[in-house]
């Protein structure tokens, strides 16, 4: 499962262009927005 995420951000860095810094904080901080978001639609 691990190798699938990393393919799909690896893809999704490079569609939409983004510079390596712009693409390392993507890779930190969207999937904790993401859980923060499902949290509140799960409850």
């Amino acid at each position: 499962m691990t190798t699938v995420w990393l393919i799909g951000w690896v893809f999704t860095i490079g569609f939409l262009d983004l510079s390596f810094g712009k693409g390392l904080l993507a890779i930190i901080i969207w999937p904790y927005y993401l859980g923060v978001w499902l949290k509140g639609r799960l409850k």
